[in-house]
């Protein structure tokens, strides 16, 4: 199943990982999907579930539907479900529904 994935108004489709890197290269299911970085990410938007998604760097990343792993270094987050870990440096969290909890 693929899932629509939108970076800046760039639309992407996917299936299972994305990553977006603090230089803006973004690579989905590991492949680099652009020749050169992104310019200021700002927003990135993912329609669907995905195991993992690692991000440098944006203002808003929102997940509709569920992740597994889903570490962001800064900015705020949105998403419906989390099934294993989210980790962030900073920003705000907004959580539908969550797997096992465990606080450390």
């Amino acid at each position: 199943m693929s899932n629509t994935i939108i970076i800046n108004g760039k639309v992407y489709n996917g299936k299972d990982t994305v990553v977006v890197r603090g230089d803006g290269y973004v690579s989905i299911d590991g492949r680099l999907v652009e020749a050169h970085p992104v310019d200021g990410i700002v927003s990135i938007t993912i329609n669907g579930d995905v195991t993992t998604m690692k991000v440098e760097a944006a203002t808003q990343v929102t997940v509709n539907g569920s992740v597994n792993l889903l570490d962001v270094k800064a900015g705020n987050v949105t998403v419906d479900k989390v099934t294993g870990s989210l980790s962030t440096g900073a920003g705000k969290v907004n959580i539908g529904s969550i797997g096992n909890v465990t606080f450390e």
